[in-house]
C-alpha cells in the first residue's frame, strides 16, 4: 500500500508540474507582442500590456517584508502592518506599525521605508540598500547617513516562522495524543494522522535509514522536524497574491 502511495504521489505531482508550467509558458506567449503586425500601426505608441514576470511574483513571496500583503483593489493594497522596533545609539529605541509609512509614500519619526524611487532619488547603492530597508531621515525627509539603525522588527519572514512554528506544534501534539490513546495502534489511523504517517515512513525509509544506518532512529525526530517544518513554510509561501 506504501509502494503505491508513493507512485500515485508522484505521478500526481508530475502531472501537476507539466500543467503548471504549460500554463505559465502560454500566459507568457500570449503577452508577447507581433512583429511587424498590423496592430502595432495602429496603436500609435499605445503601452504594452505587462505579461507574466515569474520572477516578481515568487521574490514576493520570499523576500522580507515589514507587512504581509494580500491583494491589490485597484491602486490600494491590503496588508498586514507588522511592528517596527529600531535603535540607533543616537535616537535610541523606537517602535511603531509599519502601517505608519502608508506604503512607502511617508516618513515616520524620522525614518523611512526604502522604495525604487527613494534609491533613485538618494543615489542609493542598489547592491547595499534594498527595497524595504528602513532608513533614517533629517528634518527635511532627506536620507541621514549619519544615523546608523539596528533593525529588529518582527518582519514578515520572523512571524510567518513562529506562526510555521505554532502550526507545526499543535498538529504534532494532536496526533501524539491520538497515539497515546491508542487510535493508530490498536486501530486504524485517522484522520490527521492517515495524512501524515505516509510521510514520517517515507522519510524514515527513504532518507533516515538509508543514510544513518543503525542511528536512524536517534535522528528521525530532529529530521522530521526540519522537514515539517520547512514543509509548512513553503506552503505559507505558495499562497498567492491577488490583484483586482
Amino acid at each position: 500500500m506504501f509502494g503505491g502511495f508513493k507512485r500515485i504521489l508522484v505521478a500526481v505531482f508530475s502531472v501537476f508540474l507539466t500543467l503548471f508550467f504549460q500554463a505559465v509558458s502560454a500566459q507568457g506567449d500570449k503577452h508577447e507582442p507581433a512583429s511587424g503586425g498590423a496592430g502595432q500601426e495602429e496603436g500609435h505608441g499605445a503601452e504594452k500590456k505587462k505579461g507574466f514576470n515569474a520572477s516578481e511574483v515568487i521574490f514576493g513571496h520570499v523576500l522580507n517584508a515589514h507587512e504581509f500583503h494580500f491583494l491589490d483593489i485597484g491602486d490600494h493594497p491590503v496588508t498586514i502592518p507588522l511592528p517596527v522596533i529600531l535603535y540607533s545609539s543616537q535616537r535610541g529605541l523606537t517602535s511603531f506599525s509599519s502601517s505608519r509609512f502608508e506604503h512607502g509614500h511617508k516618513t515616520y519619526g524620522g525614518y523611512a521605508i526604502l522604495t525604487e524611487h527613494r534609491i533613485k532619488e538618494w543615489k542609493l547603492d542598489p547592491a547595499k540598500n534594498y527595497i524595504g530597508d528602513i532608513v533614517a531621515v533629517n528634518e527635511q525627509g532627506e536620507y541621514d547617513p549619519s544615523v546608523k539603525i539596528f533593525d529588529i522588527s518582527l518582519t514578515r519572514n520572523v512571524v510567518q516562522m513562529l506562526l510555521a512554528l505554532t502550526l507545526f506544534t499543535w498538529v504534532m501534539i494532536r496526533i501524539a495524543k491520538r497515539y497515546k490513546s491508542g487510535v493508530g495502534v490498536t486501530s486504524a489511523p485517522r484522520g490527521s494522522q492517515s495524512l501524515l504517517e505516509p510521510v514520517i515512513t517515507f522519510v524514515r525509509d527513504e532518507v533516515a535509514i538509508p543514510n544513518l544506518g543503525h542511528k536512524s532512529d536517534k535522528y528521525l525526530p530532529y529530521l522530521l522536524t526540519v522537514f515539517f517544518f520547512i514543509l509548512i513554510n513553503n506552503l505559507f509561501g505558495l499562497i498567492p497574491e491577488q490583484r483586482m
